[in-house]
């Protein structure tokens, strides 16, 4: 049945009247704390980009939660980045125990990004006490996994998938019609109670009672490691108090307009840390102190 639902392409104008001032008494650790959880032996930049991206977009604090094997090369990256190492590449219970015993003011998490070959069981675990908790909770690349997916729902949920990946979840070719994959992100959302971003030339956001559509960016976005900045922006709205639905709005138009900039300065041939240094220039035009 045809779900009748709001639909509104994103402008700029919209984002900039969702975009919270920040407060001139504001301390350390008021504007976003968050909790990166991911990486493996192969992947280091994936955790450490999405890490970059909350902190180019305004956060104050990212701890990152990865295996001991790269947390070396993770710190030398930059000295901007907290790194907790995790005794085991796999979500052990002894692992889950770790992250879920480390410092209660972080409020937000993205799993996922640089996680390969997991066992569900151990993040099904993390994400569940991690609910309990009323903790946002941004499932991304490698948690994004049916058997993690049919055991969680949630207000406090955001999936960000590309196409691919979505039609992975509900098994299904959608035979790339534009209606047909409006309707089955609508009804996933709904059915689960969470928040569904799908990636692509047009992105794709819902919370299963609206529907929106943001067209910036361009395909010089499909470079490794794009995703990853995007869930840390997202982060970053979500930790500063934005619901999901909002913080989804705003990451993804404002991931796209740098990637339109990005274009014009270096076509194809940008690295992510010129696209993160662009991310927080045009960044400056919504920030304002109160």
């Amino acid at each position: 049945m045809h779900i009748v639902v709001l639909r509104m392409i994103i402008t700029e104008e919209y984002v900039k009247n969702l975009t919270m001032p920040r407060k001139s008494s504001s301390h350390k650790g008021e504007n976003g704390v968050i909790g990166i959880i991911g990486g493996s032996r192969l992947y280091h930049g994936a955790p450490t980009l999405s890490a970059l991206g909350a902190l180019r977009s305004g956060s104050d604090l990212v701890y990152l939660f990865v295996p001991q094997i790269i947390v070396n090369p993770i710190r030398s990256i930059s000295t901007d980045l907290i790194v907790y190492p995790l005794p085991d590449s796999k979500f052990t219970p002894g692992v889950c125990n770790k992250i879920l015993n480390f410092r209660k003011e972080i409020n937000t998490f993205v799993i996922g990004p640089g996680i390969v070959n997991q066992n569900m069981n151990g993040m099904i675990k993390l994400v569940t006490e991690l609910q309990k908790r009323d903790v946002n909770i941004i499932l991304d690349a490698g948690a994004i996994n049916n058997k993690l997916l049919d055991n969680i729902s949630g207000k406090n949920i955001i999936i960000t998938a590309h196409l691919g990946e979505f039609k992975k979840i509900i098994d299904n070719s959608l035979n790339n019609n534009e209606e047909n994959i409006k309707e089955e992100i609508l009804k996933y959302s709904k059915n689960k109670n969470l928040l569904m971003v799908v990636k692509g030339e047009t992105d794709y956001i819902s919370d299963g009672n609206k529907l929106f559509f943001n067209k910036s960016g361009n395909s010089c976005m499909t470079k490794g490691g794009t995703g990853d900045i995007l869930s840390g922006i997202i982060a970053t709205q979500l930790s500063n108090g934005q619901n999901t639905l909002d913080s989804a709005i705003i990451g993804t138009y404002l991931m796209g307009k740098t990637g339109e900039i990005v274009y014009e300065k270096f076509g194809f041939q940008f690295m992510n840390s010129e696209f993160l240094m662009e991310l927080a220039i045009y960044l400056k035009k919504f920030n304002e102190i109160i």
